[in-house]
């Protein structure tokens, strides 16, 4: 998880705080942005909806996240997803006559911008790596350790805890399975006591994990 700079933060403090009720939609799919929002606390879950209703996760947005990114570098650019808040959110709302301009004169908050995006990405190919698994145990697998990488904190008997608040049918459309599927495969891992959940909050063992997914590659990915 990348963490704000100072200056960062003393320059969020001169855009406009709003919050947003659960279930609030932000921004729709195809909506021409007025702002770039940086989420002081909660979720926001970005998803598409298929022509038989289905709706498909993107991904997720939290604390100390930005969204759309596109949008500051192209400002003609339209929303590719549906942004609602999965919980309660509070955001900053940021134009982009001041975003462009501060980053442009501040090299650490640019840095702070490419490392952001680097993660991104990094813990993206994990993702996508996990759509490409032909099973159904090694989707949950890797999208566990997405999940664990992307949005996870250490605890001290050494597991990760996963900073959302996820239902099954949530994780079922983040990897393109069932829920009763994903229900069964993450009732399997919880007997082995690679997770446990509890209120919607997973758990994982890193090292148990890994020791499934079997990737010494993965070893190496810092959460």
């Amino acid at each position: 998880m990348i963490h704000t700079t100072e200056e960062f933060k003393l320059f969020l403090l001169s855009c406009p705080l709003r919050k947003f009720p659960k279930g609030r939609i932000v921004l729709y799919q195809g909506e021409l942005p007025q702002y770039t929002y940086f989420i002081k606390r909660g979720v926001i879950k970005a998803y598409s909806i298929t022509e038989l209703g289905e709706e498909k996760i993107a991904t997720f947005i939290s604390n100390n996240e930005l969204f759309p990114l596109v949008w500051p570098n192209d400002p003609n650019s339209v929303a590719l997803y549906y942004y609602e808040a999965l919980s309660d959110v509070e955001m900053y709302l940021i134009s982009r006559d001041k975003l462009m301009p501060f980053l442009e004169s501040n090299k650490k908050a640019m840095e702070y911008m490419l490392q952001y995006s680097i993660a991104n990405y990094s813990t993206s190919l994990i993702r996508i790596t996990a759509l490409q698994q032909p099973k159904a145990q090694d989707k949950i697998a890797y999208i566990l350790h997405h999940l664990m990488l992307r949005y996870g904190a250490p605890t001290e008997s050494g597991k990760y805890e996963i900073n959302l608040n996820l239902t099954q049918q949530d994780i079922a459309g983040y990897i393109g399975l069932t829920r009763e599927t994903t229900a069964l495969e993450l009732n399997k891992l919880k007997r082995r006591s690679v997770i446990s959940y509890r209120n919607k909050r997973y758990t994982v063992d890193k090292t148990k994990l890994l020791t499934l997914i079997n990737e010494d590659s993965l070893s190496s990915v810092e959460a």
